[in-house]
């Protein structure tokens, strides 16, 4: 599936890791624009958090990623996604994950 097609439906993409000790780390961009190395060069985010911090609050669309990675089981993987308010794809979900990898 190309994304390309879905431009004007993508509202975040980047990537994002989710530790088992609920440390946070994401970059991610709201520009539907963007590929995930152009948000990871020009990021509307960039932090360093966990969980709870009140700073996800802002984030807008921060809880569908959330919900994704703990439901699909990524935790302490680095999780490249894009994120549409459609669903595409042949799962026909909201979200696309373009590569999974761990710390290497």
């Amino acid at each position: 599936m190309s994304s390309a097609n879905y431009v004007k439906n993508q509202l975040l993409v980047g990537e994002i890791e989710i530790l088992s000790n609920n440390e946070v780390y994401l970059t991610a961009s709201t520009n539907p624009e963007y590929s995930v190395r152009d948000a990871l060069k020009n990021p509307t985010y960039n932090l360093k958090t966990n969980v709870f911090s009140k700073k996800l609050n802002n984030i807008k669309h921060f809880e569908e990623i959330y919900s994704y990675i703990i439901k699909n089981e990524l935790k302490d993987i680095i999780v490249e996604f894009a994120l549409f308010d459609i669903n595409v794809g042949i799962n026909k979900e909201s979200i696309i994950i373009y590569e999974l990898r761990t710390n290497y």
